[in-house]
């Protein structure tokens, strides 16, 4: 079909109209990348496979296929040894639950008769539940590592807190005593690379023990860190540098998950993109209230009270057209504005509909 044609019948506002029903990044481009078949064994694969999404619509009051993203990228980094982090997990977390609901989706069915083949390729799918509860228990929806993810994690990060609260309070208390208020530019404790200090009065710099870690910008205020509390500080820092370490240790664990599922995860991906595509076909179909098209047997054409599906639903008129039973010329004639551009638009634009599946 050459793309002239395909332009007058407006064939992609269609298209454009149907990618709007895609959940996936991936079942949009898809879309937006296809062309009618030309194939008759082909356009009824396409059209059967419509008729099953749509029952599975019907049956199962919507879609099986829920959002998700592309883990393609991230599966790859993992099957090279790369250590994957928290964004990338998710990616493959979002996909394996798509998965899940799918299958899940499709096991609920009361039968499935009237869909055998995409039942059958969802359920074909491999779930891998385990390693999508450990990232979902390893990384929260924000991108951060939970205490849950592992028993040594949680018990540094307790040691943190431990260790921030008893060199906030040795501050506090340095703060409140009259014996060091009038050295300190203002009562408060802050913190100068990530260590707890004091602003205390340039004139006062010999008066608290300690290391300069910054100044003002006018050189009034010094940034201290006492040095009662050097070694918690120290203490801190250790423990910060073994909380990324145990993190780093939970991704790779989890990476490695991800590497052992690279094929399935692959290949699901491509299956779920294209029932992405399948659905979206579906649910399009069934908000213009459209019917599957029989494809004729000899050359010919036959639509009755068929709607254009670029004119507002309360503004279209129904036109039945028929050419090549019984006659194979069709003169159409009327005045202007009197719907002939229209009719014979909408005739070829629901032929290039069928042949894609529509």
């Amino acid at each position: 079909m050459d793309k002239r044609t395909l332009r007058v019948l407006e064939y992609d506002k269609i298209i454009e109209m149907l990618a709007a029903y895609a959940v996936s990044e991936g079942g949009r481009e898809r879309i937006l990348a296809i062309g009618p078949q030309n194939r008759r064994e082909g356009v009824k694969r396409l059209l059967s496979e419509t008729g099953e999404a749509e029952w599975i619509v019907i049956r199962n009051g919507r879609s099986p296929i829920d959002r998700f993203r592309d883990p393609k990228e991230a599966a790859g980094r993992a099957e090279i040894g790369a250590i994957l982090g928290p964004e990338e997990l998710l990616q493959v977390a979002s996909f394996l639950k798509a998965v899940i609901h799918a299958r899940s989706e499709i096991r609920s069915l009361d039968g499935t008769e009237g869909a055998p083949k995409l039942a059958a390729d969802i359920l074909a799918l491999v779930e891998h539940k385990s390693l999508y509860q450990d990232i979902l228990r390893c990384i929260d929806i924000d991108g951060n590592v939970t205490d849950e993810a592992s028993a040594a994690l949680s018990r540094i990060r307790r040691a943190i807190q431990r260790a921030h609260q008893k060199v906030r309070e040795t501050l506090q208390k340095m703060i409140s005593s009259t014996a060091y208020q009038k050295y300190l530019q203002e009562p408060i404790v802050t913190q100068r690379n990530d260590r707890y200090v004091l602003p205390v009065k340039q004139e006062h710099k010999n008066d608290i023990k300690g290391m300069i870690h910054d100044r003002s910008a006018t050189g009034a205020t010094l940034f201290v860190e006492p040095a009662s509390v050097v070694d918690l500080n120290n203490q801190i820092r250790q423990l910060g540098f073994e909380e990324q370490e145990e993190i780093q240790r939970i991704l790779a664990v989890l990476s490695n998950g991800v590497a052992e599922a690279v094929d399935s995860i692959r290949n699901g991906y491509t299956v779920m993109v294209g029932m992405d595509v399948i659905f979206a076909r579906a649910r399009f179909g069934r908000h213009l209230r459209a019917v599957r098209p029989e494809i004729a047997d000899t050359p010919s054409l036959h639509i009755e009270k068929g709607r254009h599906p670029l004119i507002q639903p309360d503004q279209v008129v129904p036109v039945t057209l028929t050419v090549g039973q019984g006659f194979h010329q069709l003169v159409v004639t009327g005045p202007n504005t009197g719907g002939k551009t229209v009719s014979l638009k909408m005739a070829g634009l629901f032929a290039l509909m069928a042949q894609s599946g529509l």
